[in-house]
């Protein structure tokens, strides 16, 4: 088992964006990546590694964020996840002592495996001591915000901090955004991303009844209930009136990208965890195939009351302009004067295998979207 040193932990004053280094003009390369979780001690490694070293050595990222499901999670104490997260973190390793990035260089986020037991909020708090503790009281270091050349980001918890079941979820801090977003705009902020373990639009019929959706009431969403759906509006509200470019997210193991209602949602979820499949739809004839019916006549009642286009012509997502694609791989995020966009670089399942690379095969660009 990979083990690493821990950081020494950092004294962040006042709830005002830790600045990252050179804050100024934007113009830089970032990558978003997440849910890594395998049976290698928690970690997918031999996925998650191929990653980390196509990003140390070819994506000139000057950062990474990871917003959630890094380990399998404890199920058991709170304990054997701490154990994960510090094998996760070895396994991190090239990118924490890569001389290529630069400030805290891997900024993780909370998911929901990692709260599966009591306590995992402070086995992630124990092994990350370093983050940004400017979040909303109880959520310090696990919902933070930082600057970086210019450019402010966010990250949220989305998994709500703590295992509670169907107990009900803390729904995400809405006014402290707002104020975080507008302190962020005041200092010259002129661009504004957010990320978050959840996705506000999913995009597979695995987590369609568990993601944003749901944080209005239960946990799970499978009863439709609209204060849900209300509570996930007005974050995403707040994401477009606040000009944010996008929202990344992971929790689905997919790639994809969507504008939605003027605000980009990435779902970067596939750098390691056992790969999902995209919503069952329709074909262009108005007909189900055959191996999509039982998925399609299971999701129908969400794609109803999430308002996705589902009938002839429609792709049963949030947006017509919606691009997946399954594979193990990363989100590249350029940002410049000129705009902004994102690269998603991967590699390709083995045959019938969702958890291994494709043998021999190597990390290679897979889509590119510009996205303001």
């Amino acid at each position: 088992m990979m083990r690493v040193r821990l950081m020494a932990a950092l004294l962040f004053l006042a709830p005002a964006a830790w600045a990252g280094p050179e804050a100024g003009d934007a113009g830089l390369r970032f990558v978003v990546l997440s849910d890594s979780r395998g049976r290698d001690y928690g970690v997918n490694d031999a996925a998650l590694a191929l990653l980390v070293d196509h990003i140390k050595k070819d994506s000139g990222a000057e950062f990474v964020a990871f917003p959630g499901d890094m380990v399998y999670g404890g199920k058991v104490s709170a304990g054997k996840t701490r154990e994960q997260l510090v094998h996760w973190r070895g396994v991190m390793e090239p990118l924490y002592a890569s001389p290529g990035l630069v400030g805290l260089k891997v900024y993780p986020g909370i998911g929901n495996h990692e709260v599966w037991v009591p306590g995992g909020d402070k086995a992630f708090l124990e092994v990350f001591p370093e983050l940004p503790a400017n979040g909303p009281e109880g959520e310090k270091g696990l919902t933070y915000s930082f600057d970086f050349r210019g450019v402010h980001f966010v990250m949220l918890d989305t998994a709500g901090g703590h295992a509670d079941g169907e107990k009900g979820v803390r729904g995400l801090p809405l006014d402290w955004l707002r104020a975080d977003l507008n302190a962020a705009r005041e200092r010259g902020a002129k661009r504004f991303f957010a990320f978050g373990h959840d996705p506000a639009f999913p995009v597979g019929p695995g987590h369609i009844g568990d993601s944003l959706p749901r944080l209005g009431r239960k946990r799970l969403f499978r009863d439709l209930d609209p204060s849900g759906l209300k509570a996930r509006d007005a974050f995403w509200d707040l994401l477009r009136e606040n000009r944010v470019t996008a929202y990344v997210c992971g929790h689905e193991h997919l790639n994809a990208v969507e504008s939605v209602r003027g605000v980009a949602q990435v779902v970067a979820g596939a750098a390691g965890a056992p790969l999902s499949s995209f919503n069952p739809c329709v074909d262009e004839d108005g007909e189900v195939p055959e191996q999509d019916r039982r998925g399609y006549k299971k999701t129908l009642p969400y794609y109803k009351a999430l308002g996705y286009p589902h009938g002839k012509g429609g792709n049963c997502q949030a947006s017509p302009d919606f691009w997946g694609g399954r594979f193990f791989g990363y989100a590249l995020f350029e940002v410049s004067d000129a705009g902004v966009s994102v690269s998603f670089w991967g590699v390709e399942p083995k045959p019938g295998s969702k958890t291994e690379a494709l043998d021999g095969a190597s990390v290679r660009l897979m889509h590119r979207r510009r996205l303001r």
